[in-house]
């Protein structure tokens, strides 16, 4: 069962069923990111975080920073990384990223589906999510402008990176599978999709 959620006078609820989930949001809050909200209270299978102004990234392509998010995605994956893996966001579709009112600011939200994982499984997906909405001399720009300021914090390794693509490309499909929607069709063309984003 999905959490229940709920907005207070000054901060966002969050109501947990699953004890996993909670475990997970937690792991990550406690840290006090700069890129999270700021855990106000937990109790129980409840927490509260401060509120976030912001809208999610990819609502208004025309303002992406795809260096700015190449930061705080590395800043996020330093925070939990072993020297080979790290805590991955996992569930990074559009809505779970936001983009700060000021225009200068990501923020990371919803960690119930947090893995421990190779950090190039965690951003080949969120590539593939860039597809709809850029054409694809965008999406090699961004792509590159990604990587670079990504790689300035952490390290990526190509052969990995590449291995990755066909997995990102079947566990995005089966989220729309999942989520009531047909497979992306774009994405069976495996070979294209490396010529986009492969390294």
């Amino acid at each position: 069962m999905k959490a229940e959620l709920w907005i207070g006078e000054d901060r966002f609820c969050k109501r947990f069923f699953d004890s996993d989930e909670l475990k997970k949001e937690l792991q990550v809050y406690q840290k006090q990111l700069p890129m999270t909200a700021r855990l106000i209270s937990a109790g129980g299978m409840q927490i509260d975080l401060s509120l976030l102004q912001g809208r999610p990234y990819l609502d208004t392509p025309l303002s992406f920073f795809p260096g700015l998010l190449g930061r705080t995605l590395a800043a996020f994956h330093q925070s939990g990384f072993d020297g080979s893996k790290c805590w991955c966001h996992w569930d990074n579709n559009p809505k779970n990223i936001l983009l700060s009112e000021d225009l200068t600011a990501y923020y990371l939200v919803d960690f119930a589906q947090l893995e421990f994982d190779f950090p190039e499984a965690d951003l080949t997906h969120l590539l593939l999510f860039w597809i709809q909405h850029f054409n694809d001399e965008q999406l090699r720009l961004f792509t590159k402008l990604f990587i670079n300021a990504y790689t300035l914090l952490m390290p990526i390794d190509k052969e990995r990176w590449n291995q990755h693509i066909p997995l990102s490309i079947r566990r995005f499909n089966q989220r729309r599978i999942d989520f009531g929607k047909a497979p992306d069709l774009l994405l069976n063309n495996t070979r294209y999709i490396q010529h986009l984003i492969g390294l």
